[in-house]
């Protein structure tokens, strides 16, 4: 889906209504920027519990017999975005 805005004279671009209501965006929605192979892409913010319910699922796993290590971390976290961005 590609929708276009303009960005206003403040820098602000107002996140179209459907999105917003397909990721649950309301006001308060903390949101990161990363600006990966000359893009910039917009993402949800994780909140702590969030990051610590991931990282319990990946050590609790039964092929896991110690802890995640930063690769494991990175896969999982990209594989977030993917989903998230509806690229998986």
């Amino acid at each position: 889906m590609y929708i276009t805005r303009k960005v206003g004279p403040k820098g602000q671009v107002v996140i179209p209504e459907a999105l917003r209501a397909q990721f649950d965006i309301t006001p308060g929605t903390e949101v990161m920027f990363d600006t990966s192979g000359g893009a910039i892409i917009i993402n949800l913010q994780k909140s702590a519990e969030e990051v610590l319910s991931a990282f319990r699922k990946i050590r609790e796993s039964p092929s896991r017999k110690k802890s995640p290590t930063m690769k494991d971390l990175e896969r999982w976290y990209d594989e977030q975005l993917d989903e998230r961005n509806g690229l998986r």
